[in-house]
């Protein structure tokens, strides 16, 4: 799934989807009237939908094809079913719009749009909160089983 991201959209991880750039409203509306949809080369998500809208559903057939293609140049994987792969793309897009959606400006109690220091603020205080759950999680994992922190620690020596 990550090389497939990296190789259509460029992007190293999914936090760096917290910039892009989604579609219109417009577009969307004018491919839901019947219009053109998106390109086959750079597809576009709707951040503002679910998987399931009309357009984001067409961006998943998009790169279902395209990864079945690159799957059949380089058989490295076993084989799976085409609805298997859609719902893995389905499913990182659901992780890339949680992070875009953090990503966005909020409005402020004065009312006025925050400044992107200040959504950096956010992301970076969401980030630090994430590590501490998982440093939290270790600490109890390893506390409610000593033997096997025993056994890491002779191992270690």
């Amino acid at each position: 799934m990550r090389n497939l991201f990296k190789s259509v959209y460029g992007i190293e991880c999914d936090k760096d989807f917290g910039g892009y750039s989604s579609v219109t409203v417009k577009q969307v509306k004018d491919f839901e009237g019947g219009g053109a949809g998106t390109s086959d080369d750079y597809p576009r998500w709707d951040m503002r939908s679910t998987k399931t809208s009309a357009w984001n559903d067409a961006i998943l057939g998009i790169l279902t094809e395209n990864l079945l293609v690159k799957l059949e140049e380089s058989p490295q994987f076993p084989p799976k079913s085409r609805e298997y792969w859609k719902n893995a793309i389905g499913e990182k897009f659901t992780c890339i719009k949680a992070v875009w959606t953090k990503a966005q400006p909020q409005m402020t109690d004065a009312g006025k749009v925050e400044d992107p220091n200040k959504v950096e603020e956010h992301r970076i205080k969401d980030a630090e909160k994430r590590l501490k759950r998982v440093r939290v999680q270790e600490w109890r994992a390893n506390l409610r089983h000593p033997f096997y922190r025993t056994q890491q620690l002779i191992s270690w020596r």
